[in-house]
């Protein structure tokens, strides 16, 4: 479901327009493995509005050949901050579950 929010959202589109800003806050070289390509950049990327506020947290696999969309760990939505509630090989009743975490996390 945070997927779904931040799709929804479109903060990769809000980039390109120029609505938001992103910024890379961590990068390196993805190991080799049967997942990715050579040349794949892993980075976390921060999306912020003009005044600063960060309003999402995404990690990303920048690959040559093949783009994938961000993954989103973290979005600030209204005055709450949500998170995955389990690892993206787990599974819950309904995969909607957010715990609310404490802003300034």
């Amino acid at each position: 479901m945070l997927r779904e929010l931040f799709n929804d959202g479109q903060y990769e589109e809000r980039v390109l327009g120029g609505e938001l800003n992103r910024r890379v806050t961590r990068s390196y070289q993805t190991p080799l493995s049967g997942r990715h390509p050579v040349g794949t950049v892993s980075r976390f990327y921060e999306y912020l509005e003009a005044d600063g506020t960060v309003v999402a947290k995404a990690f990303h696999h920048d690959r040559p050949a093949d783009p994938w969309r961000p993954d989103p760990k973290w979005l600030l939505v209204e005055r709450d901050i949500l998170v995955p509630a389990h690892a993206d090989q787990e599974t819950c009743a309904d995969c909607a579950a957010f715990r609310p975490m404490p802003q300034g996390t």
